[in-house]
Formats: structure tokens, sequence, C-alpha cells
């Protein structure tokens, strides 16, 4: 096996802030799957200053360490200095480092860019992962991104892999939702339409299920079935209190997109109703795994078929935290980013043409989607 020791750009300010892709590495060095790894956090980067030191011990890791993979986790950070210069200079270390970036939101809205520090990174990477495709694939692609590979949102396995802390004998709440309101910017984009439409079903959901529909996140003051603020950590002891998930409304309705919300709720074995997003069935079977909604009509049978007991809610809650187990952890991220490393590794070393690992995260069956999922291999 092809050695591979990876320095990583993390997304965070402490390694905390990523904590399951971060022990989901750590372990690999463990098991021998990586020869080495090192983590820089970059969220505390403000001044131009704080980049130059930080990229200067990038490099100075790189160099000590003979390290042959960057990867840029979800750098997309606003007012992020041009990193192709840095990159340039790590290309040209004597290891040749290959170096991939990745995106953890669903830009590519029809009316927003993505932003500059994504399309700059994609423009010189050897691969960009992504969690949605569709337009932002799309624009990725206009940018110069090669091997664009949808890598979706997993569940942390640090966090959540054990499922809920507490299961109360009787549920609090017919129906909860946990999801932050989001005040509207530019009014055009995808994610302000997506803000207003989550606002509007909250407060139908409110109307027909009263107080048993448990509302918890930030910002929706003067909603009277309104739980307050929740710690992320805190999110699968709420869903254990309900009977229904509502998954909501993703924030992007790009291809294939889903927030971490979804795989770390499953978890809690509690059914999820979730808005259907062109290519999310790829990943949980509809009707038996999670069940999707187009409208909230729909929504409301689903809720409705589950409460009054013509669907079996547990069975489908337990199938979908079981599917998150076996194949949408954040280490079976991990795993997939290793191993499309290790090919571009492999391949160069080859003087040859890399070609896709298979992409664990797909439903058995699902051959087609894989055209859908990766780009410009």
């Amino acid at each position: 096996m092809t050695s591979i020791d990876l320095t990583m750009l993390l997304q965070g300010t402490t390694v905390a802030d990523q904590i399951g892709y971060h022990t989901a590495f750590e372990r690999m060095v463990g098991t021998g799957e990586l020869a080495g790894y090192h983590a820089v956090p970059y969220r505390s980067a403000r001044t131009s200053d704080d980049w130059v030191r930080l990229w200067s011990s990038v490099v100075d890791h790189m160099t000590a360490h003979g390290s042959n993979a960057l990867h840029l986790q979800y750098f997309h950070l606003p007012g992020a200095p041009d990193p192709r210069p840095w990159i340039e200079r790590i290309r040209a270390l004597p290891q040749a480092p290959v170096v991939t970036t990745s995106c953890g939101d669903g830009f590519g809205g029809p009316f927003a860019s993505p932003p500059a520090s994504l399309l700059r990174a994609a423009s010189v990477a050897d691969a960009t992962f992504t969690t949605s495709m569709g337009r932002l694939a799309d624009r990725l692609e206009r940018a110069g991104g090669r091997r664009i590979t949808l890598v979706p949102n997993g569940a942390c396995d640090v966090r959540f892999a054990s499922g809920p802390a507490h299961i109360p004998v009787e549920p609090d709440f017919d129906v909860v939702f946990i999801g932050s309101r989001h005040p509207v910017r530019n009014p055009l984009s995808d994610f302000s339409r997506q803000v207003r439409r989550r606002s509007a079903y909250v407060e139908r959901l409110a109307r027909r299920y009263g107080s048993r529909f448990g509302l918890f996140g930030a910002g929706w003051d003067g909603v009277p079935v309104w739980q307050g603020p929740l710690t992320f950590d805190r999110q699968l002891d709420v869903c254990a209190r309900a009977r229904v998930v509502f998954g909501g409304v993703p924030l992007s309705t790009c291809d294939f997109y889903t927030s971490n919300r979804v795989f770390n709720q499953a978890m809690a074995g509690v059914a999820m109703v979730d808005q259907r997003v062109p290519g999310v069935e790829a990943f949980l079977e509809d009707g038996v795994e999670w069940l999707l909604f187009s409208g909230l009509a729909d929504a409301f049978r689903s809720i409705d078929a589950v409460l009054d007991g013509t669907l079996d809610g547990p069975a489908i809650g337990h199938r979908a935290a079981e599917a998150v187990q076996v194949r949408h952890l954040d280490s079976h991220r991990a795993g997939l980013i290793v191993r499309i490393i290790r090919a571009l590794v492999e391949a160069r070393m080859r003087g040859d043409v890399p070609s896709c690992p298979p992409l664990g995260y797909l439903r058995g069956g699902l051959a087609p989607e894989w055209h859908r999922a990766a780009a410009r291999w």
C-alpha cells in the first residue's frame, strides 16, 4: 500500500471543531492506513500576517516530514487570501504533494457565486470534494476544477455514534424540529428562499400540532412552541423525545445536498421526514429509512401516518440509524478522501490517469448515480 502522509488545513479554531474527521485520520495512522497526519486549524486566522504564518507553518511541516498530501477542508472562509501561490510552493517540494480541497455547504444557487476562496483552491487542486453537485459542480468546472467528487456530510462518530444518552418511555413531542432562523440578506439567493420556506413551514407545523410540536434552535423568538436554542451535541437527546423528526428545509437545493443534520439526527432511531432534494434518495431509501416530501401537504401526510400507526415510525428510524452506522459516518467520509488521495498519488507515480474509487455512500443497485456524483475524472 502506497504511503500517505496527510497534512490538513482543518476548518475550525481547534481540532475539536472537526472531531469526527480528526479522530478518523488519527485512527488511520494507528492502523497503518496513513503514514502520518497533521492538522492545522485555520479559522483563527484573521489578518494577512496570520495567514502568512499559518501557510509558512504548513510548508515547514510538509518539508520536514515529507508529507505527500495536503487537504484544505471546507475551504470557503470569506476573506481568506488567495491560496494558489502557497499551493504552487507546496507542489514544488521534492515529494510533489497531491493537493485536494473541499466544500461543506450547498453553494450553487442560481443567483449566488461560491466564495472566491473555494473557486481559487479548486482551480489548482488535484481533486475537489463537495457536499452537493449540479450547479455547484458546474461552477467549479468553469473555474478549472478537476475530479469534482461528491463526499456528503456525515454523522460525527465521536459525538453521536453511540446514540441518544436517554430515551424516554413516552415521547414528550409528536414532532420536533432543530434548526435556526437566519436573517435574510440577499432576497434573490437560494439560501434566502430556503430560509423563508423554513419559517413558513415552522409556522404551519406549530399551528397544526400545537404544544406537541417542539421547536429548538436560535432565532425563533415569538413562536409560542419555541423551546430555546440548543447546543450541537444535545440534538440526539432532543430527537429521542419525539415520535417524528422534521428534518426541515435544507438551506440548498443543489443536487445531493444534505446537511450533517440528517445523518446526525438519524442516529436517534426516530422516523425522519425531510424535504426531497434531487439525488438524496441515493443515501437512504425513501419510505423505508426516511420519508421524503416535496411540499408541506406531503410532509403532513407522512407525519400523520407515523402518528396514527399507519407507518411504523420506530422501524423506519431504526433502519436509518443502522444505515448511517454502515456508510454515513465521518469516518466513512475520511476513508473515502484517503482512498481518493492514494489513487491520485499512485497514478502520478505510474504516470497514469487516476480512476475514481467506489463511492461507498451510495445505496446498493444505484450504480447510475455514480455518474452524477463525480465529474471531470
